[in-house]
């Protein structure tokens, strides 16, 4: 079996910190985007792993390589081609098998749920050209388009406007099991996967579901980044979704901890501080006062006299003396 993940994406919504980290290396809890996906497929399963690029795609490949060496990183070439283009450029690394998968590299989906033996098992049961990992959301066809589909599971339509047929609409976590046949419908050059979904759908063939069960975020702007981080925190001191989360962090920032401050910090105590996620290999100077949370990367420096809140700090990076920082990203 194979596997993409899409890595290609411009992340416009997150500049200016794009125009220097392509979005799937931005880190969620010192743990590039990325991995957040890639973590739940057994590599071993797998004869190819495909990530395709584009948009900073040496620094992408730079970066991701530092946690996983054995990946394969294939261009789009001179333009971004797409969730359809991207597939299909790199059709001889993902066909042979009957079927492969193809996940989102740059969102974040946390669940427990074992997804993905359960979502081949229906695929190979089923055989449609398609099966969408898909969950329940509140805000499927006003915030985010959704999945629509009948009684038996089988998807009418993609999009924000439900069917009049349709009983139910489901969000697309960014996880999908394609039939190599998906390969008639997928043109050369950019395209969309879904709107070739929707031509094999109207020439007769089905496309079905797995619904699971797990949170997903958009971090498509600076905002929403931050809330995730916030999310993910909180998750992880509460012990929900440990399976996924406690694995994913041993493997990829074994260095890092939660509200562990046997790392020699030498903090006082900070009523409002309510997460701290740091790597053992920072450097934190006296008299700073910390709130909400923090996380931060591996040779990063806070100097003296800092206001930090709602902060996340990247690898390296040094915070001057009496800086008053909240709500942000420093990269």
């Amino acid at each position: 079996m194979n596997l993409q993940i899409l890595s290609a994406g411009l992340g416009t919504r997150l500049k200016p910190i794009t125009e220097k980290i392509p979005k799937p290396a931005l880190p969620i809890l010192n743990v590039p985007m990325f991995f957040y996906s890639l973590h739940y497929f057994d590599k071993k399963n797998f004869n190819n792993i495909v990530v395709n690029t584009f948009h900073l795609e040496n620094e992408l490949q730079k970066t991701l390589s530092k946690f996983d060496p054995d990946l394969k990183f294939v261009s789009d070439g001179k333009e971004v081609l797409g969730t359809g283009g991207g597939i299909e450029s790199v059709r001889p690394s993902l066909e042979g098998d009957d079927y492969f998968w193809v996940a989102n590299g740059d969102c974040v989906f946390l669940s427990d749920d074992n997804f993905v033996e359960l979502a081949e098992k229906n695929h190979k049961l089923k055989k449609p050209i398609a099966t969408l990992v898909v969950m329940e959301h509140p805000d499927v066809g006003t915030k985010f388009g959704g999945v629509w589909v009948d009684n038996e599971d089988r998807v009418l339509d993609i999009g924000k406007t439900k069917p009049a047929n349709a009983t139910k609409g489901y969000h697309f976590t960014g996880f999908r099991i394609l039939s190599d046949e998906i390969f008639k419908f997928l043109p050369q050059g950019p395209s969309e996967l879904f709107d070739s979904l929707k031509t094999a759908m109207r020439e007769g063939h089905q496309v079905h579901i797995y619904k699971t069960t797990g949170h997903f975020f958009e971090t498509g702007n600076q905002k929403d980044f931050l809330d995730c981080t916030k999310s993910v925190l909180r998750f992880l001191k509460e012990k929900r979704y440990s399976n996924f989360l406690t694995s994913l962090l041993k493997k990829y920032t074994p260095e890092s901890r939660l509200n562990d401050l046997s790392i020699d910090l030498k903090l006082p105590p900070h009523d409002n501080l309510e997460y701290l996620f740091v790597d053992k290999n920072f450097t934190l100077f006296n008299d700073c006062t910390l709130e909400g949370f923090l996380v931060v990367g591996k040779n990063a420096v806070i100097k003296e006299r800092c206001s930090l809140k709602n902060v996340v700090i990247l690898d390296d990076q040094i915070i001057a003396e009496n800086s008053e920082i909240s709500d942000t990203i420093i990269f």
